[in-house]
């Protein structure tokens, strides 16, 4: 499956993330690396701990990599069911 982009709320501001696919999860990228991946769990979707998040052509992300970034995206401030939401509507809309 082909890379894709999301857009989703992070602290009032729009944030758009590239989601590359993998085969047991979608790996998040901002600005060129990884801040993270999820996976979906049953019905419901989940972080994949950083240590799991296999690291190929892309770095883990850099915050000084980001030229303007008001704030440096965390996770944890982040919904990981807007992700997943944004993820399901994506791939409803190519299929």
């Amino acid at each position: 499956m082909e890379p894709f982009n999301i857009t989703i709320n992070h602290l009032g501001s729009d944030l758009t993330l590239t989601v590359i696919p993998t085969e047991n999860y979608y790996r998040l990228v901002y600005f060129g690396g990884i801040i993270g991946a999820v996976k979906k769990q049953d019905l419901s979707w989940a972080w994949v701990p950083e240590h799991e998040i296999e690291i190929s052509e892309l770095p883990l992300y850099d915050y000084k990599m980001g030229v303007n970034d008001p704030e440096k995206p965390e996770l944890h401030q982040i919904s990981v069911f807007e992700v997943g939401l944004a993820i399901e509507t994506q791939l409803a809309e190519k299929s």
